[in-house]
């Protein structure tokens, strides 16, 4: 009996290990690699990231933050529409070769883990795979903002909004200061009719990152959702010259009186069909023709493209969520069906000629 209650009071009163402290400097102390690191994460230019990077292993081999960024960015570049097509595929060959260094290097480091599971969300469509790569992330650094939102972007993926928004304000808490993170929020926000929260949301993007890209078109969407065309152009209007300005204006048209107009816009988003094919199916759901949509749904599958990742939580698109194509496209996906979250309100149904 004695040894007993030893064994049991050992146990309670021995400290929990704690996590593994996550470092970003090169494991040789290299000065040198350090200094292409730091250069190749202040990058604005794909190659010259990733020409750094490869100078940061190559000055230190066992540099395995090195590699997880260098995969990081490159999957980070196909997801924000940048890389389409062979060169994504090409970015993914890269990414997945950089991370599996990585993985062998430094299977403990939180970026390793995170960005495996972005990974597997992204090329993969292997959601079960990135949230165990996450979940794991988390354990490893329960401080890291990023993997809280990480896992946050997971458990949206696969419906569940309530977890998401929770995870993506832990992080929020960690770090008050990425634009990106509050974005993301006002996504999972939208679809649960909490409109009123993301434009507060969004505000806060827009005060972090007065000119950030896709600030606006947020914002216009949410305009979209309130069926308010004259505040969702003036929306559209503000977000930068690019793709993402002018599908904010298509879908600001499409609820707008003017149905020339709404036509129109059609054929100046028409020439990002290549790449883009999630968006454009955004617009048509907006203008209230669910064939093309998922039309162009089927497209941007067949294209493996990023946006499908956001199918169970993208506000525009659930509308048509009753629809046993939407389903079919879900289980196509290996996305679960119906998802956890709550349908999205009335009064985001389309506005009809």
């Amino acid at each position: 009996i004695t040894s007993q209650v030893a064994t049991v009071l050992k146990s309670r009163l021995q400290p929990v290990s704690a996590p593994k402290a996550q470092s970003d400097h090169p494991p040789n102390g290299n000065v040198d690699a350090y200094d292409a690191y730091m250069k190749a994460r202040s990058a604005t230019v794909l190659d010259e990231a990733v020409k750094q990077f490869d100078r940061a292993v190559e000055l230190d081999p066992d540099y395995a933050l090195a590699y997880a960024s260098k995969a990081r960015m490159l999957v980070d570049t196909v997801s924000n529409g940048g890389l389409s097509g062979a060169e994504a595929e090409q970015a993914y060959e890269q990414a997945d070769a950089a991370i599996e260094q990585a993985m062998r290097l430094a299977p403990d480091q939180a970026t390793t883990r995170i960005t495996r599971g972005y990974l597997l969300m992204l090329r993969d469509f292997d959601w079960r795979g990135a949230e165990a790569e996450l979940k794991r992330a988390v354990e490893l650094a329960p401080d890291d903002g990023d993997a809280q939102y990480m896992l946050g972007l997971v458990r949206a993926s696969q419906g569940d909004l309530a977890q998401a928004v929770e995870l993506t304000r832990k992080a929020l808490q960690l770090n008050p200061r990425s634009a990106d993170w509050y974005r993301w929020l006002v996504a999972y926000l939208m679809p649960l009719g909490r409109l009123d929260e993301a434009e507060q949301t969004i505000a806060k993007a827009i005060e972090l990152q007065p000119k950030g890209i896709y600030n606006y078109h947020l914002l216009a969407i949410v305009k979209v959702l309130r069926k308010d065309p004259a505040a969702a152009r003036k929306a559209a209007e503000t977000e930068p010259p690019g793709p993402w300005r002018d599908f904010a204006l298509a879908m600001a048209a499409q609820v707008g009186p003017d149905r020339a107009a709404a036509d129109a816009s059609l054929q100046d988003v028409e020439q990002y069909a290549d790449g883009w094919a999630f968006q454009m199916a955004q617009v048509y759901a907006v203008r209230g023709e669910p064939d093309a949509m998922f039309d162009w749904l089927q497209r941007a599958w067949k294209a493996r493209d990023p946006g499908m990742q956001s199918l169970l939580y993208d506000a525009l698109l659930l509308r048509y969520r009753d629809d046993p194509r939407y389903a079919a496209l879900a289980r196509q996906a290996g996305l679960p069906w119906p998802p956890v979250s709550a349908r999205p309100p009335a009064a985001a149904a389309p506005v009809k000629p």
